[in-house]
């Protein structure tokens, strides 16, 4: 079993595997959305509306603050070649479960556009895309 079947395994029945196929779509719409500095880090100085946080209540905060109601998401792993498609608060619980095991990651709402960089450290950036 993979790592990614293992954490799709932790994450639950309402968490739906996506097709490779699935996963570059959404991921090109990601990195067309947000600036790259590489292909797997977003460049944060180039974010207008952001946040850093190591806090999962202050991701959830800022979301409301933004009047921001869509949580159904898509969360990447930085080193795998599918994606999961999931509610945000599972993704998030799923975080604060398993810091200590997960490898970097991406949080993605297509419908929205904000996206989670969740790093190996435990640091979070959350930013919305401008409009």
């Amino acid at each position: 079993m993979t790592k990614v079947e293992d954490y799709i395994q932790t994450l639950g029945n309402s968490a739906d595997l996506l097709t490779k196929r699935q996963t570059s779509i959404y991921f090109e719409k990601l990195s067309n959305t947000f600036p790259f500095l590489t292909i797997m880090q977003i460049n944060w100085k180039k974010v207008l509306i952001k946040k850093s946080t190591r806090h999962i209540e202050e991701i959830k905060k800022w979301l409301q603050e933004m009047n921001i109601k869509e949580h159904q998401v898509v969360l990447f792993w930085k080193r795998a070649t599918k994606a999961v498609s999931v509610d945000l608060a599972q993704a998030l619980l799923f975080f604060q479960q398993t810091a200590d095991l997960t490898e970097e990651a991406f949080i993605y709402c297509p419908s929205v556009d904000y996206v989670i960089e969740y790093f190996k450290d435990g640091k979070m950036m959350i930013g919305l895309a401008a409009r």
